[in-house]
């Protein structure tokens, strides 16, 4: 939710990118966006929704 939050405001940002103050939040966000993901890569968080085992766990656990 957080990726497709800052995604958007990027893109948003590139809307108003001919107005005055449109250049700044363009910069910040697609910095801050890139940064999110890249964090999201490096930290494996895809690996953090995966349920795992144990070896001596009963057969009836989680």
């Amino acid at each position: 939710m957080v990726i497709f939050h800052k995604v958007a405001a990027t893109v948003l940002a590139f809307t108003i990118l001919d107005t005055t103050e449109g250049m700044q939040p363009s910069i910040t966000d697609t910095s801050v966006a890139a940064l999110t993901i890249f964090a999201y890569v490096v930290c494996r968080c895809w690996e953090s929704w995966r349920v795992i085992k144990r070896a001596d766990a009963p057969a009836n656990a989680l």
